[in-house]
């Protein structure tokens, strides 16, 4: 992906979790999900010369593309809606029980 800004790209969060190492431009939304070496790999916006070396060398690199896959999948879980509503309700919880005191 070399867009220069992306908020939560969910074409490369499906790419992540089915275990495709990203490819992205070190830039704003996507630098927030892509841990350079990680999970994935961060380039300067418009390096095409790295991004195609990027992607050669997963190809002749196996394991490594596995191991940023693993990376991948495991940022992705980080994102699934149950654990995004359980801390929406945590939050929640801790306003209301806030407001509760404040007005005592």
């Amino acid at each position: 992906m070399m867009s220069t800004a992306e908020t939560q790209s969910l074409s490369m969060m499906k790419a992540m979790a089915t275990g495709i190492p990203p490819i992205g431009a070190n830039a704003r939304g996507l630098a927030e999900y892509i841990h350079d070496n990680s999970n994935g790999y961060l380039i300067d916006p418009g390096d095409y010369q790295a991004l195609a070396e990027k992607i050669l060398f997963l190809y002749e690199h196996p394991e490594e593309r596995k191991r940023l896959g693993e990376g991948g999948i495991a940022t992705v879980k980080q994102f699934s809606r149950t654990k995004i509503a359980k801390e929406w309700e945590t939050l929640y919880t801790n306003v209301i029980d806030t407001f509760n005191q404040i007005k005592k």
